[in-house]
């Protein structure tokens, strides 16, 4: 595993993240998780071949269909598709492959590492956002009726969830939803 100073200068450095199983129901961490991101100045990239937009953000169906480069590639999904997840990261010319908490792959490391690509595995790319303080710059702006606005794209209120974490405890929505449906 990585060390705190390692991981602080990957998420310090980036500046695009693409989100593999970005979901747009509020009950998961795959959609709370990335709207935290946005909040905290990261260009997200939702990977999720079911939907045209994920958090009002323009959508790939994987990470083959993306055309612009991506720093880190974060993994919403089982640990079965990581090998491959990895090979197209790798493919694509992430400097990061990171797989949510709860998700675990040998393979997927060994292919990180023989390419030089940094892998962090089984941590929540949220809540360490949140235990190491890291605000690129935000956009969000509380809305009368309770929404947020990241971006420009009005948001669920669900954001203030992970505020109230300041000490870096993950909170119920940080959890692990890898393997469900997306």
């Amino acid at each position: 595993m990585n060390s705190d100073l390692d991981v602080r200068t990957i998420l310090e450095q980036a500046q695009s993240i693409a989100v593999v199983g970005a979901s747009d129901d509020a009950t998961k961490a795959a959609c709370t998780v990335p709207a935290l991101l946005v909040s905290r100045g990261y260009h997200i990239v939702p990977v999720n071949p079911f939907r045209a937009t994920v958090l009002g953000i323009p959508a790939a169906p994987s990470l083959r269909d993306i055309h612009e480069h991506v720093d880190i590639v974060n993994v919403f999904r089982p640990a079965a598709e990581a090998r491959a997840l990895a090979e197209q990261a790798a493919t694509m010319g992430a400097h990061t492959l990171w797989l949510q908490l709860g998700i675990i792959s040998a393979e997927a490391e060994a292919i990180s590492r023989s390419v030089g690509m940094e892998y962090i595995e089984d941590l929540c790319i949220g809540a360490t956002v949140e235990l190491l303080g890291i605000t690129k710059h935000s956009h969000v702006q509380l809305q009368p009726d309770g929404w947020k606005e990241i971006a420009g794209t009005p948001q669920p209120d669900f954001l203030r969830q992970h505020a109230q974490h300041q000490d870096g405890r993950p909170s119920q929505a940080t959890k692990p939803d890898a393997g469900q449906p997306i």
